[in-house]
């Protein structure tokens, strides 16, 4: 008899809980930068919601991606991530140690993660075969 799964129906069951934590945290900062570009659009500010709602966008298209397991969005993720790790050493140096340290400490993690072998199986599995595209 087969255990019933925790999860739910709509969460594919290859997934990881450490990916999801990605996603999540992709999800979240989309939101928040949705919400700031709505703000900025009250107060007429224009070029600053251009600003904000590209940063939903390049939140939220890694999220999807990697929610699905696509190959693409892990190296996107992946680019991403080291791009923010170099940030964080720069604002350090600047002398805002504690908010370049959540820059380099979240990101950092994120591409570890993306670069473990564990998460590296998990995109490849889910390459398709020859005969599938046919």
């Amino acid at each position: 008899m087969k255990m019933p799964s925790r999860r739910p129906s709509w969460l594919n069951p290859s997934i990881t809980f450490k990916l999801l934590f990605i996603v999540a945290f992709l999800c979240l900062n989309a939101i928040g930068n949705l919400f700031i570009a709505f703000a900025q659009f009250g107060s007429q500010n224009m070029s600053e919601v251009l600003i904000y709602l590209l940063t939903f966008i390049l939140y939220l298209v890694p999220a999807y991606g990697l929610y699905r397991l696509k190959r693409w969005a892990r190296l996107l993720q992946l680019t991403i991530s080291i791009i923010f790790v170099i940030q964080g050493l720069i604002i350090m140096a600047s002398g805002q140690i504690f908010v370049g340290m959540i820059n380099v400490v979240l990101y950092g993690l994120t591409a570890i993660y993306l670069l473990s072998e564990k998460c590296r199986k998990l995109f490849m599995s889910t390459i398709p075969k020859s005969s599938d595209l046919e």
